[in-house]
């Protein structure tokens, strides 16, 4: 079955985080904190995230977490999802969450 791309709706959602991992003295250190953090968010919430900005400032990262879906609802679940869970590991490091759709 093949199907016509064009009547396939998508929603692309994007969530930019901000936060400081404080008392980094390293990249290394800054790359430990970075990777449970992404590791927790992709295996809990089936989201695409990478660092996107900061990555040479070993007390300040960005990260972007896209979700894919056919509808709003979906995305917006596994948004909301991520960012539950960037509060729970990120506490009172977390400068912003910004959300948009693509």
């Amino acid at each position: 079955m093949k199907i016509n791309p064009r009547t396939v709706d998508v929603m692309v959602g994007l969530l930019t985080i901000e936060f400081l991992v404080r008392g980094s003295r390293s990249l290394k250190v800054k790359r430990a904190v970075l990777r449970r953090l992404k590791e927790r968010i992709r295996n809990r919430c089936n989201v695409s995230i990478s660092e996107t900005a900061f990555q040479n400032d070993h007390q300040r990262s960005v990260v972007s977490i896209a979700s894919v879906s056919e509808g709003t609802e979906q995305v917006d679940m596994a948004l909301d999802r991520a960012e539950q869970e960037a509060i729970q590991v990120l506490g009172d490091d977390l400068i912003r969450a910004e959300r948009e759709w693509l």
